[in-house]
């Protein structure tokens, strides 16, 4: 991270391509930013610059241009209206970031019901009736049976032998 010290810190966060994804300012860019880890863009935060500026309002005053100036993609305030493409550019991240958050949900959903949880437990937990929490165990476990209910008859088809 390339840095540069003042009173008021304002940063710029670029993906590998160099785009510049989000401008921001803050007393302190490293507690900032640590803010955006959440944020469905930061997985493709590849450099961070930070500038130090004498005061907030010079700080303010360079992100308002830089944001007018450069068109951060992530930036909402002080932007000009998007492009087809940043639009397009934005909501295909989106788009992705539920379908990861998406499966994420369901890989724990299943893996609750092989710990042994009924699915009506599941569904209140993930917000989910227990018929969809059902089926997503199917889905993904291949049935719907509990993790010990696997192996009790897992042993009871070798009994037999």
């Amino acid at each position: 991270m390339t840095r540069h010290q003042g009173s008021h810190e304002l940063y710029r966060l670029f993906d590998a391509d160099g785009r510049l994804l989000y401008v921001g300012i803050s007393h302190s860019a490293h507690f900032r930013l640590m803010q955006h880890v959440s944020k469905v863009w930061w997985k493709d935060v590849a450099r961070k610059e930070v500038r130090g500026h004498r005061n907030r309002a010079a700080a303010l005053a360079a992100e308002r241009k830089m944001i007018v100036k450069d068109r951060p993609i992530w930036n909402a305030h002080h932007r000009p209206a998007f492009t087809k493409e940043e639009r397009a550019y934005r909501l295909t991240r989106l788009a992705a970031a539920v379908d990861r958050e998406t499966l994420e949900l369901e890989r724990a959903i299943a893996a609750a019901r092989l710990d042994g949880h009924s699915f009506c437990e599941i569904g209140k937990w993930a917000d989910v009736n227990h018929e969809q929490a059902r089926q997503i165990c199917i889905d993904i476990n291949g049935d719907s049976r509990t993790g010990a209910e696997r192996l009790a008859a897992s042993e009871e088809s070798t009994d037999g032998l």
